[in-house]
């Protein structure tokens, strides 16, 4: 059901997209912009803590994603001694 009213819709995006990124490419002007150091900082402390979230989902998840990666079952063991 929700795939079928979906259709019609991916067929336009499928259709209009590739022109919205033609006509934001052709337009796209120098902007002649001064970026200061505290710009600079802000975009180290952005990626800084993209990797910094990351390293926690992963750390967070890596029974699962080990599990996954090698077949084996998370140890519901371990699990439970660590909730008590």
């Amino acid at each position: 059901m929700w795939n079928q009213s979906l259709k019609p819709l991916s067929q336009k995006i499928s259709r209009i997209l590739p022109l919205a990124i033609v006509f934001f490419v052709v337009g796209i002007s120098p902007a002649y912009a001064y970026l200061d150091p505290g710009t600079a900082g802000m975009l180290l402390q952005l990626l800084l803590g993209g990797v910094a979230g990351a390293a926690v989902v992963l750390k967070l998840y890596w029974t699962r994603l080990k599990a996954k990666l090698f077949g084996s079952k998370p140890n519901s063991h371990q699990d439970d001694e660590r909730k008590a």
